[in-house]
């Protein structure tokens, strides 16, 4: 019985199916259908590892090829079933603490808690941010919508996006941390503007 999860991956397993055979059966928020809870039990508890062992594999296996995309495979689009954003949520739980966003200045993938990222409000100065993020070596992310929209779901990785956002005091904070390096002067004197622009 096919069921679309929006998601890159067939999922096999021994689900109850409803009467016509048509769809798998999903408890309500009443429910106490045994049949019902034992695919909530298949999704939640094989599902979800199975979803995390796949996505590391991806990172594995394209470490810098287009990373955004698979990135986008393998968190859906926005109008996710209810099985599906079981998958993705509590997969992205697990996940929260291990390498899974980009950073094309360091060519790694790492973990949220690691990078650096734009925010909407402060797109004027990209360009000059990213440049100095770039020379001082630190792991700028740049995220889609879509995917900034989906890990805006778990309040984890949200938390530590919202604390890495570039901002003034963010970029100060940097600039403090590397107060010595000497490729700080070569960025600002190389054109005054991208100084008034960053700070």
């Amino acid at each position: 019985t096919p069921e679309h999860t929006d998601l890159p991956v067939n999922i096999h397993g021994y689900f109850a199916l409803t009467n016509d055979r048509r769809q798998i059966k999903w408890p309500s928020l009443d429910s106490k259908d045994t049949d019902s809870n034992w695919n909530k039990l298949l999704v939640e508890q094989l599902g979800v590892s199975a979803y995390v062992i796949f996505y590391n594999i991806l990172v594995r296996l394209f470490r810098h090829e287009d990373p955004e995309y698979y990135q986008y495979m393998m968190l859906g689009g926005e109008n996710l079933k209810k099985q599906s954003l079981i998958l993705v949520n509590q997969g992205l739980e697990i996940l929260a603490n291990q390498n899974i966003v980009y950073s094309y200045v360091t060519k790694s993938w790492i973990r949220i808690a690691e990078g650096f990222y734009h925010s909407s409000s402060y797109t004027s100065s990209q360009r000059e941010i990213q440049a100095l993020l770039e020379v001082l070596g630190e792991p700028l992310v740049l995220l889609s919508t879509n995917t900034l929209a989906v890990f805006s779901r778990i309040k984890s990785l949200k938390d530590a996006i919202q604390r890495n956002t570039v901002s003034p005091v963010l970029i100060r904070r940097l600039l403090r941390k590397h107060s010595n390096d000497t490729q700080l002067t070569k960025i600002f004197t190389d054109n005054i503007n991208e100084k008034k622009n960053v700070i």
